[in-house]
C-alpha cells in the first residue's frame, strides 16, 4: 500500500504499466545494493573531506593566503563542509551502524530525535551557505579578472559576503523547521515487555489539513532556491570568467609573438586552468542540479517522488552531496600556484617535525614563502614597471641585498612562476622591453593565482 503524504495529489507513476514496474525495480535494486555500503562509504568521506578540509583551512589561513576575499571564502566554506560531515559521521554512527536494517526501530530517545531533526536543518543550511559563497567566489574572481585592483577582492569583503548569505540562508530554512514535528510512538521494551515512549519526526498537523501546500511550496523552495539558482548563477559567472581568460589570451598574443617561450607557458597554464574550471563545474552541477530537480518534482508529485525516488536514491543523493563537500580541497590546488606552493611547505614542515628537528627550523621554509607569496601580491598592486634597484639575467635570478624586499633567502635565488618573470630582457625567448612590461599586466589579469 502507498504511503501518503498528501491526499488527492497527481500521480507521477503510472503502476498498471509493466515498464514503469521495471524501472522501480530497477530504482529499488540499485538501492538496496548500495544501501549495503552507503555507512562505510559516507563514514570514509566524512573522516576524510574533514581532515582534507583542516588542511585546507590551515593552507588558506597563512598571512599570504589572506590578501583576498576568495581564499577567505574558501576557509568559511571548508568550516561550514567540516560542520556538515560531523554532524553526518554522527547520524551514520547513531541512524546506520547502530541499526539493525532488518528490524528498524518505530523510534528514538528524545534526544536523539532532536539530533535528527538539528542535523536536517542544519545540513541543509551549512550546504546552501556553501553553495552561494561558491557562487560569490566565482563573482569575485569575475570582477578581479575583469578589473585589477577590484574592490571586490579586498581581504574584508568575506566577512559581510557570509553574514550576509548566511542570513539569507537562516531564513530561508525556517519553514523546513517548522513543518516538521515531534510525535511521540509507543513501543515494547524488549528486555522487559513494559511498553515506553519513543519519538519520531513526521510532519506537522496543520500542514496536513491545508493539502499539504506549505509543505510543497517549501520542497518547491528548497529546489529552486537552494539548489537550480545556485548551479545556474555558477554557469553564468563561470562562463563570463572562462570568456574573461580567453579575451585577455588573445591580447598577449598580439602584443607578443605567439612563437615566445613565455607566451607558450602562459598559453599551456591557462589552458590548464580552463579545463580544472570546466570539472569543477561539471562536478558542482553533477551534484547539486539533480538534487534540485527532484526537489521541485517532489513538490508537484509528492506522494510518488517521496514512496518510490527518495526512499531508493535518498542515499545516494547524500553521497552526491558528500562528493561536492571535498572538491575544493581536490580541484583548488591544481588551479593556484600559491597554494601549491605553501602547502608543500606545510607537508615539509610536518616532515621535519617528524624527523625532530625542532618547530623553528621546520617553520623557516613555509615563513619564507609566505614572505615570497606577499611580496608577489604587494607587485601585483604596484604598477607594472621594472624598478631600477632590480639586476635580471637570463636565468631570473636577482641578488636579495639590492631588493625592495626583505627577502628570506640566500643571497641569490631564483624566482620561478613568479610576477616579475616575464620582465627580464632574454634574446633567446624574443620578448621586447615593451612587451614585456604589457605582458606581465595581463598575466596578472589571468594568472592562476588571481582566480583563488
Amino acid at each position: 500500500m502507498k504511503l501518503m503524504i498528501c491526499d488527492e495529489e497527481l500521480s507521477l507513476f503510472d503502476l498498471n504499466s509493466s515498464a514503469t514496474i521495471t524501472f522501480l525495480e530497477t530504482l529499488w535494486n540499485i538501492s538496496n545494493l548500495y544501501n549495503q555500503i552507503h555507512c562505510y562509504v559516507g563514514l570514509f568521506i566524512c573522516v576524510f573531506g574533514s581532515l582534507a578540509n583542516v588542511v585546507h583551512i590551515f593552507v588558506l589561513s597563512r598571512p599570504a593566503m589572506q590578501k583576498c576575499a576568495v581564499n577567505r571564502l574558501l576557509s568559511i566554506i571548508a568550516i561550514c563542509d567540516i560542520c556538515t560531515m560531523f554532524s553526518y559521521t554522527v547520524f551514520i554512527v547513531r541512524f546506520g551502524f547502530a541499526v539493525n536494517p532488518e528490524e528498524p526501530p518505530v523510534g528514538y530517545n528524545f534526544i536523539w530525535i532532536i539530533f535528527l531533526l538539528a542535523h536536517v536543518v542544519c545540513s541543509i543550511a551549512l550546504h546552501t551557505i556553501t553553495l552561494y559563497l561558491s557562487v560569490a567566489t566565482a563573482f569575485i574572481r569575475y570582477k578581479t579578472l575583469k578589473q585589477i585592483g577590484s574592490l571586490w577582492n579586498h581581504e574584508n569583503i568575506a566577512f559581510p559576503v557570509f553574514l550576509l548569505v548566511a542570513a539569507f540562508t537562516i531564513i530561508l530554512c525556517i519553514p523546513t523547521f517548522l513543518i516538521h514535528s515531534i510525535i511521540p510512538v509507543v513501543a515494547k521494551n524488549v528486555k522487559n515487555g513494559e511498553n515506553i515512549t519513543l519519538y519520531t519526526v513526521g510532519l506537522a498537523e496543520f500542514k496536513r489539513l491545508d493539502t499539504c501546500f506549505f509543505f510543497k511550496l517549501n520542497l518547491w523552495m528548497t529546489g529552486i532556491i537552494f539548489k537550480v539558482i545556485p548551479c545556474i548563477l555558477l554557469l553564468l559567472f563561470t562562463l563570463a570568467l572562462l570568456y574573461e581568460l580567453e579575451k585577455n589570451r588573445r591580447k598577449r598574443k598580439g602584443m607578443c609573438s605567439g612563437a615566445t617561450l613565455a607566451y607558450r607557458r602562459h598559453s599551456a597554464q591557462s589552458d590548464r586552468t580552463t579545463k580544472i574550471l570546466l570539472i569543477l563545474l561539471t562536478v558542482f552541477f553533477s551534484t547539486e542540479f539533480p538534487q534540485g530537480i527532484l526537489a521541485i518534482l517532489n513538490g508537484l508529485f509528492p506522494n510518488d517522488i517521496h514512496q518510490f525516488v527518495y526512499l531508493s536514491l535518498g542515499e545516494l543523493l547524500d553521497l552526491l552531496s558528500l562528493i561536492n563537500c571535498n572538491t575544493c580541497f581536490i580541484v583548488y590546488p591544481l588551479i593556484s600556484s600559491q597554494y601549491r606552493s605553501t602547502l608543500k611547505s606545510l607537508i615539509e614542515c610536518i616532515r621535519q617535525l617528524i624527523a625532530g628537528k625542532g618547530w623553528k627550523a621546520s617553520t623557516f621554509n613555509i615563513r619564507s614563502r609566505s614572505r615570497l607569496s606577499e611580496a608577489k601580491l604587494s607587485l601585483a598592486s604596484r604598477p607594472m614597471t621594472p624598478s631600477p634597484p632590480f639586476r635580471f639575467s637570463s636565468g631570473n635570478t636577482f641578488s636579495t641585498t639590492l631588493s625592495p624586499f626583505n627577502w628570506p633567502f640566500s643571497r641569490k635565488s631564483t624566482l620561478h612562476k613568479s610576477s616579475i618573470t616575464l620582465l627580464h630582457n632574454n634574446n633567446n625567448n624574443g620578448i621586447s622591453g615593451g612587451c614585456s612590461t604589457e605582458s606581465t599586466q595581463i598575466r596578472f589579469l589571468d594568472d592562476q593565482d588571481v582566480l583563488l
